[in-house]
């Protein structure tokens, strides 16, 4: 065993951060996107179909294995599609092991050649956080990401709350404090004679409205964190008894649907102090030079932040994050 692992080349580690660019799932060339027979299931689920519906519409069989069908002109896998002016996966939070896996591929690990190879068409390659020798092997073989308790695979994409590997609890906190120093900033900026918000809740059911919550990595950590510890039941409101549910709803259990934020309720929000920056900059009414200009700018400061620590950087839609942290 220790001469095999004398003879790998990473064994000091190798640096990757996923940058949402999609590029690893388009290409010129076919390929294949191999998904087992428990992923077809979630899938199926999470697309409301039958299996048998899901492999005659979207997958193809390949020897005795099924893969994920491409667009026959750009050979992007089917699921990748325009979300916010960048490719982004539609099923992200039921993606298979070989999604979750990339780039610690077999292929990509044979040689410093064919990593660097790897490296000229993914830009989160050699960039980011360090895994060590004894993470990638473990993400590497891993065979399911389903209901496992160190879903290593998961965290290299970022689920909704990194693993412990990434940063200790210190750091966390340290992480959460300058989360709520950036809204603080971010607060600050809104000039509340032409930023008014009247409470209506419109915003917050995304579909009738017309957009989608992004939300970052720390935000999550800092959202979770504060919400799971609101004060004691007995002087909870019956709108945050609700909320903490919501959050610590059992992991595994059916996909949150529908795209109303599940933290409103009678168009208030549960969890308005810990809102996301999304929530604090969106107005209906509002000068929106300076929404994107806080924007840009609040997005700059939380990847900044994210680099600081070395914690996993990623940029996602909420339900899509909460749904992710459901399977993890």
């Amino acid at each position: 065993m220790k001469s095999v692992v004398k003879n790998k080349w990473y064994i000091a580690g190798l640096h990757f951060e996923c940058r949402q660019c999609g590029k690893c799932c388009s290409g010129l060339q076919e390929g294949v996107i191999w998904i087992s027979r428990h992923e077809i299931n979630m899938l199926a689920d999470r697309l409301g179909i039958t299996a048998s519906e899901l492999r005659k519409k979207h997958l193809k069989r390949i020897g005795f294995r099924s893969s994920i069908k491409e667009n026959p002109c750009s050979k992007d896998c089917i699921f990748l599609a325009e979300l916010n002016g960048s490719k982004g996966c539609t099923i992200y939070d039921v993606r298979p092991m070989q999604c979750r896996s990339w780039p610690f591929w077999p292929g990509n690990l044979q040689s410093p050649d064919d990593w660097n190879t790897a490296a000229t068409k993914c830009p989160g390659v050699n960039k980011g956080r360090l895994y060590t020798f004894d993470e990638i092997q473990k993400i590497k073989n891993q065979k399911q990401w389903w209901n496992s308790g160190n879903n290593l695979a998961a965290a290299v994409h970022g689920g909704l709350y990194p693993p412990p590997l990434v940063a200790g609890d210190k750091s966390l906190a340290l992480i959460c404090d300058q989360v709520a120093k950036i809204y603080d900033w971010l607060d600050s900026n809104l000039k509340p004679s032409t930023n008014r918000c009247s409470a209506c809740g419109k915003c917050c059911n995304f579909e009738s409205f017309g957009h989608k919550l992004f939300v970052t990595t720390p935000e999550l950590l800092y959202f979770s964190k504060n919400v799971k510890n609101l004060r004691s039941t007995s002087t909870q409101t019956p709108l945050e008894a609700r909320c903490q549910r919501r959050l610590t709803a059992t992991k595994g259990g059916p996909p949150l649907t529908g795209q109303t934020c599940p933290y409103l309720e009678n168009d208030k929000c549960g969890a308005r102090n810990y809102r996301f920056a999304g929530c604090r900059i969106f107005f209906c009414k509002t000068d929106t030079e300076l929404q994107t200009k806080l924007s840009e700018e609040t997005v700059k400061k939380f990847r900044l932040l994210c680099d600081k620590f070395n914690f996993p950087y990623r940029y996602i839609d909420l339900m899509t994050a909460l749904n992710s942290e459901r399977n993890q």
